[in-house]
């Protein structure tokens, strides 16, 4: 295959880390307005939260939205470790780098000479990897925390029925 096909799985893969990143935004939206509704529904000791089942229904959307905020962190920056994403060295150490395998290769046997594009293609396809795997684990902790934000709402859902039943 030539060059082109690993250069552009490499771009997809930071073209998927971009999707990622935007991907996290309304999910925080989403737990910062269900975090103001708790505080709304806690704000006072009403005959609403003398029922233990509200404060069951409460805790319980306090614990989806605490472990959804974990997975949030998790796909946004790793838990606080960050994420090492593979790109190309400087544009001046590949120039260089062609220049020393220019030169190695006038004087080199035709079975010694070292081709520059295998040498792009292979990074290309290792970077490619390497973020493929970075972009994957950040998706799967993007879609934990949305299933608990779904649950979170669900239950948020509940809780504004129950709250209107109550106060009609």
């Amino acid at each position: 295959m030539d060059i082109e096909f690993y250069k552009e799985l490499h771009n997809r893969e930071l073209t998927r880390r971009k999707e990622v990143e935007d991907g996290v935004n309304i999910p925080i939206g989403l737990i910062t307005l269900l975090i103001g509704l708790i505080s709304y529904f806690t704000k006072d000791e009403s005959v609403f939260l003398k029922n233990y089942y509200v404060k069951a229904l409460i805790i319980l959307m306090i614990i989806f939205l605490l472990i959804s905020s974990f997975y949030i962190a998790r796909a946004y920056n790793g838990l606080f470790k960050g994420f090492e994403y593979e790109n190309l060295p400087l544009s001046k150490k590949l120039l260089d780098y062609e220049n020393e395998v220019e030169d190695y290769n006038k004087d080199a046997e035709e079975s010694e000479k070292i081709n520059f594009e295998d040498y792009l293609k292979n990074n290309f396809a290792e970077m490619a990897e390497h973020n493929k795997i970075i972009n994957d684990e950040r998706s799967v902790n993007l879609h934990l925390s949305k299933k608990y934000i779904f649950l979170s709402v669900t239950l948020s859902l509940v809780l504004i029925l129950i709250y209107l039943t109550k106060t009609i």
